[in-house]
């Protein structure tokens, strides 16, 4: 229905939107920065304004938040990222 206040799912959905991109962003540039091997959890959750245990809230694993980094930013997926910080080119 029009004009209907959103539902509690509706707004947890729209606060997980916004807190996953308040640590994409700096986890982008910590990684473009320093890579991946040199990026850890800690930097991100400080450049994110959070503590180390509301970040393994949202990701458990740096490897989470690097391929979801990948993904908000559209890598072609022809170019295979690794954990590693190699890349390679899939054939």
């Amino acid at each position: 229905m029009q004009g209907q206040a959103p539902d509690a799912t509706q707004h947890q959905d729209r606060a997980d939107r916004f807190w996953i991109a308040e640590i994409l962003a700096p986890a982008l540039h910590l990684f473009a920065e320093r890579g991946y091997a040199n990026t850890t959890l800690s930097a991100i959750a400080e450049a994110s304004g959070l503590q180390q245990s509301s970040l393994y809230y949202w990701f458990p694993k740096k490897e989470l938040i690097f391929r979801d980094v990948l993904a908000v930013n559209r890598v072609p997926s022809s170019l295979s990222m690794n954990c590693d910080g190699t890349t390679s080119r899939r054939r």
